[in-house]
């Protein structure tokens, strides 16, 4: 999705897909690197079966990020 709304406490998995030149798409959740431009409003869990699932912690706006090879 393009943008999420969470209340403090509530949790949502996003997803990371490649698509290929051939127009093939791969499933790259668990590839990727996540990244916030705020911790203090939407934690990013980095732990087993986690990939993906953010956290809303606080009240305000951040950016979250999927990088996979400088991309």
């Amino acid at each position: 999705p393009e943008r999420v709304l969470l209340t403090r406490g509530d949790a949502v998995r996003l997803k990371a897909t490649g698509l290929y030149e051939d127009r093939t798409t791969e499933d790259l959740t668990a590839a990727v690197t996540w990244a916030t431009t705020d911790g203090n409003i939407a934690q990013i869990l980095d732990g087993l079966d986690q990939e993906g699932q953010v956290i809303g912690n606080g009240v305000g706006e951040v950016v979250i990020f999927a990088e996979l090879l400088g991309v």
